[in-house]
């Protein structure tokens, strides 16, 4: 427990030093700050399946300190892909019952086009 007080604090101390900036995915425009919004999360039930929407307007971003020109995406509520080499992609996992027999399809129904944003995903 001695061991795990220190790490937490030069933990908090790094990430609190380097703070993010604030992303309106509608919009391409950036921001200082942090959003703490949390994605609103609708399920409905229609004749053959379930349709899962998650709305979300703002994500915060980092400059990494690694990879110069890079940037660290975090949205409250998901967390980001750990692949080694991969880019590090927002995510979330939900768990449903499924009947026997029934296949699953997976699909981004909509998103909003920003066109005058250049950000590049940095690297696990």
């Amino acid at each position: 427990m001695n061991r795990f007080i220190p790490f937490a604090a030069m933990l908090l101390s790094v990430s609190a030093a380097h703070p993010a900036n604030m992303l309106d995915l509608r919009t391409g425009v950036i921001s200082k700050g942090a959003s703490r919004e949390i994605p609103t999360r609708t399920v409905e039930h229609t004749e053959d399946g379930i349709i899962v929407s998650y709305k979300f307007y703002y994500a915060n971003i980092d400059d990494d300190r690694i990879f110069p020109g890079h940037v660290h995406w975090d949205i409250p509520g998901f967390s980001v892909s750990t692949t080694p080499g991969s880019p590090e992609l927002p995510g979330r996992t939900d768990s449903f019952v499924v009947p026997n027999g029934v296949v699953v399809a997976s699909l981004m129904v909509d998103g909003y086009p920003v066109s005058n944003m250049e950000l590049t995903i940095s690297k696990f």
